[in-house]
């Protein structure tokens, strides 16, 4: 029984642990205080009708593949999508998307470039590397469902230093199988007039969570009290 509660909490430790995210001011090195709000689709808060649109800024990039690294945004319902930064692009750069509301197009202002993507439902992506790896917000879309992009509300905070963002997305651009080092510092984005959409994302099957391993320690505690009377 002991080696069992042993076991039980090494897999309460290790999950712990790949959980972790950093915090934002361990990605940008600076005082700020948020941590990762899970969320994985978003939806257009500025839809009023008028100028309805976010800008997007290329705010950091500390990767060995900056250079290969892009970004873009996609419908969570159709899949399609378009690229919003590449990899040759430097930091603070910006774009701004703009949405028709009516048609859900959404169109990249000065650039010949549009999309039917939906305004209350959408993720975002990086290609990532020499192979275009692609990797989305939404974890169940990626390999073995691994979460590559940590998302931080800085909406009610007023930094000067973030560009007038309310959103903050940070990615990993290598999967922990390959080496990846989870400080998702790789490729951070800053995002106006955007809201996370919990109700319409996807989410991966989750891991064992705590309630589950002590169901697991219960069953194994009963098999062996069965054991130990035959």
């Amino acid at each position: 029984m002991k080696s069992l509660l042993v076991v039980i909490m090494g897999l309460m430790i290790s999950l712990t642990a790949n959980a972790a995210i950093p915090d934002l001011g361990t990605i940008l090195g600076g005082s700020h205080t948020e941590t990762d709000t899970g969320a994985e689709s978003f939806y257009l808060t500025d839809n009023d009708g008028g100028l309805d649109d976010a800008t997007a800024f290329l705010y950091l990039e500390n990767a060995g593949y900056a250079d290969y690294n892009s970004f873009g945004i996609y419908d969570i319902s159709n899949g399609t999508s378009f690229e919003i930064f590449n990899g040759t692009e430097s930091p603070l750069l910006s774009a701004t998307l703009s949405w028709d509301t009516l048609t859900n197009s959404v169109s990249l202002v000065g650039q010949a470039v549009s999309a039917i993507i939906d305004d209350t439902a959408f993720g975002f992506y990086i290609d990532a590397g020499p192979n275009q790896d692609r990797f989305f917000s939404e974890s169940i879309l990626n390999p073995d469902g691994e979460d590559m992009l940590a998302t931080f509300d800085v909406g009610s905070a007023g930094y000067g230093d973030l560009l007038g963002a309310n959103y903050i997305l940070a990615w990993e651009d290598i999967l922990a199988a390959n080496g990846g080092d989870g400080d998702y510092n790789d490729m951070v984005i800053a995002v106006s007039d955007i809201g996370p959409n919990f109700d319409t994302t996807t989410t991966s099957v989750p891991e064992p969570g705590f309630p589950m391993l002590v169901g697991l320690g219960l069953i194994g505690i009963g098999l062996n009290r069965k054991l130990n009377t035959l």
